[in-house]
């Protein structure tokens, strides 16, 4: 569902589906998981909505430094970025 809602350009159904879980579970941390491409979207995802999660998994790491600037609003969160060495 999540990856489905990441290839939308308008981001608001991210902050539906945010509010819903923050109201239905009690949440301690929320990380936001992206995988290969979508790691992209997954970095891009956290930093407009970096007060609801605690970090970024991306797989293999992608975080578009392009954006320097929305990926500063992530300076404090935590991140994961899992690569390989291989070619």
């Amino acid at each position: 569902m999540v990856e489905s809602l990441v290839h939308m350009e308008n981001r608001t159904a991210i902050k539906v589906l945010l509010d819903y879980l923050e109201k239905t579970y009690s949440l301690n941390e929320l990380f936001i998981l992206g995988f290969s491409a979508n790691s992209e979207d997954a970095f891009q995802i956290a930093s407009i909505y970096n007060n609801h999660f605690t970090g970024v998994i991306s797989m293999p790491g992608n975080p578009n430094i392009n954006d320097l600037e929305s990926l500063k609003r992530l300076a404090n969160k935590k991140i994961l970025m899992i690569v390989t060495e291989k070619e």
